[in-house]
């Protein structure tokens, strides 16, 4: 991931105390298009062109059109994640949970992360692969895999306890990688703001 610069802007529907950062354009590169389909001076083009360069995102159907402003599901997220992070993919032996199964194509991903203890599923002991994730679980996700240290008192806020996300999304903006476009925790992330938080 690399730095972005902070700015002073504050959920404050949320009143948990996080601010966003600025969010990566590329003016200089106005009147051009790239592979992923995105012009120079459009919201996260930088971010998306690296991902492009690195060779860890290739696009959508044939045309290969990054989509930057279409939802991003958990297993697309995860997937992604773990490419940024340069992390070894693995085979599945066994379905790694009751609703991913060992064949599908996203499966080796989560099979790897649950394996290296990225991850762990709801309550019911589900993945759910296809749901659209949101910034509070992609937060989570990010600052795991990439071992982004957290503060476990952060999940504690003016005596209220039970924010369970609040440690990495406050790791994620000491990195400076929350992007400008979230205004709530449980805002389901687009493809460009994954970008953002991963670049």
């Amino acid at each position: 991931m690399k730095k972005l610069l902070l700015t002073g802007i504050v959920f404050s529907a949320l009143s948990v105390g996080i601010s966003t950062v600025h969010a990566t354009t590329g003016c200089n590169s106005i009147g051009w298009t790239e592979p992923h389909g995105m012009t120079g001076c459009q919201l996260y083009y930088p971010a998306v062109s690296w991902m492009y360069k690195q060779g860890i995102a290739s696009g959508e159907g044939q045309a290969g059109k990054f989509n930057p402003q279409r939802t991003v599901n958990r297993a697309e997220f995860l997937k992604l994640a773990l490419l940024t992070a340069d992390v070894e993919i693995t085979a599945c032996s066994v379905s790694p949970f009751p609703d991913v199964p060992k064949t599908a194509w996203f499966a080796p991903y989560i099979c790897t992360a649950k394996e290296k203890g990225f991850i762990g599923g709801f309550p019911d002991g589900t993945f759910k692969p296809a749901q659209d994730v949101r910034f509070s679980e992609g937060a989570k996700i990010v600052a795991t895999i990439f071992g982004i240290k957290t503060n476990p008192a952060d999940a504690t806020y003016y005596d209220q306890t039970g924010f369970w996300y609040r440690p990495y999304t406050r790791a994620l903006l000491g990195k400076k990688a929350v992007p400008e476009t979230i205004n709530s925790f449980a805002k389901q992330l687009t493809r460009g703001e994954m970008g953002e938080m991963l670049y």
